[in-house]
């Protein structure tokens, strides 16, 4: 019997590969697309067609399979002239390349088995009314679930977060006074602390330590200068 190797995505799998579907077929529509027409991608289950046609390698490759027609609608304002059929297959090449981010290889026929197998990608993309049904070799969905996430998504997440306020409190010092001498202070009185103020002041952020700092002034306000991070 002939075992077949099946591999169960998590959530978060299946919506950083849906994000990189996403961000090619916003190129491609970009391109071909005309201003105006919607379009989305979105998961779906595979179909059984006999119009799939693979773009890659036997080991990688995407398959997509539309009616030239349908796509020559979208693409044309509803004209399926043998022009603009033409365009409509030259655009479903251009989307196989750009899915597979590379200059793809001729295209071949593709019997492609919608049964259970090995990590396929599965999605349609709708533009306007047209469907167009796409798939991924297996090789390909690892490869992206392997790569490491782009390091330009970190640095807008840094960028996003650098300009958030932060509130630093300085402590001078603590007191412990009772009740009965809390309700006497009158103005002039005198609260001694529990440091000197020649001594390191420590910074707060939130609820933890930042650093020490000394105290002095600077345009006329009060200030402290940063010595040490703890």
């Amino acid at each position: 019997m002939r075992t077949r190797p099946f591999r169960l995505f998590s959530e978060p799998e299946r919506a950083r590969l849906l994000a990189r579907v996403e961000e090619r077929c916003a190129v491609w529509a970009r391109d071909w697309l005309p201003a105006g027409v919607p379009w989305r991608v979105e998961t779906a289950p595979p179909e059984a067609r006999e119009d799939w046609l693979a773009w890659g390698s036997e080991r990688e490759w995407w398959a997509l399979a539309c009616a030239d027609g349908e796509l020559a609608a979208a693409i044309c304002g509803g004209c399926e002239s043998p022009l603009a059929l033409g365009a409509a297959h030259t655009a479903i090449e251009a989307l196989g390349a750009t899915l597979l981010g590379a200059e793809a290889a001729p295209s071949f026929p593709a019997t492609f088995d919608a049964g259970p197998g090995a990590a396929h990608t599965h999605v349609v993309l709708t533009a306007g009314t047209t469907r167009l049904h796409l798939a991924s070799s297996a090789s390909w969905t690892l490869r992206q679930l392997q790569a490491r996430p782009a390091a330009a998504a970190l640095t807008g997440r840094r960028t996003a977060l650098a300009g958030r306020g932060v509130d630093l409190r300085v402590i001078l010092g603590v007191a412990e006074v009772d009740l009965v001498a809390l309700r006497g202070l009158q103005i002039g009185d005198v609260i001694t602390l529990d440091a000197r103020i020649d001594q390191p002041l420590e910074v707060q952020a939130g609820d933890g330590a930042l650093c020490e700092a000394r105290l002095g002034a600077q345009d006329g306000c009060r200030a402290v200068s940063l010595m040490s991070s703890f």
